[in-house]
C-alpha cells in the first residue's frame, strides 16, 4: 500500500509501529480497537488532503527505506560488520509483550 501511495489504517501490534508513524505515513489505532479503526477510516474518507498526504508521504518512505536497493545496502552493511567482528551484542527487549498479543 505504502509504495502505491494508499494512505494505511493499521493497529499497533507487532512491527507495525517501526515501520510506519502515526499521522505522516498511516493511522494507527489500537490493538481490538474496533471504534478507533471505524474513526480512522471514516477520516480519511472524508478528507482527501489527508489522504493525499499521507499517501505521498508514506510513498517517499517505502521507496528511501524499503526498497530492493536500500535493503540491499542495509545487507550488505550487516554483512561487512559481521565479517569485521563487530556484531552488537542482543539487547533485552525493553518493554512487555501487550496482553493482546501474548500466547
Amino acid at each position: 500500500a505504502m509504495i502505491a501511495g494508499t494512505p494505511v489504517v493499521a493497529t499497533r501490534a507487532g512491527g507495525i509501529p517501526e515501520i510506519v508513524v502515526h499521522e505522516e505515513t498511516a493511522i494507527l489505532v489500537g490493538i481490538r480497537d474496533a471504534e478507533g479503526l471505524a474513526t480512522a477510516i471514516h477520516r480519511l474518507l472524508h478528507d482527501p488532503e489527508k489522504r493525499r498526504r499521507l499517501g505521498e508521504k508514506a510513498k517517499m518512505v517505502a521507496r528511501t527505506e524499503y526498497s530492493p536497493e536500500a535493503y540491499r545496502q542495509s545487507l550488505g552493511r550487516l554483512y561487512a560488520q559481521v565479517l569485521e567482528g563487530r556484531v552488537a551484542e542482543p539487547q533485552p527487549i525493553a518493554r512487555k509483550t501487550p496482553r493482546s498479543i501474548r500466547p
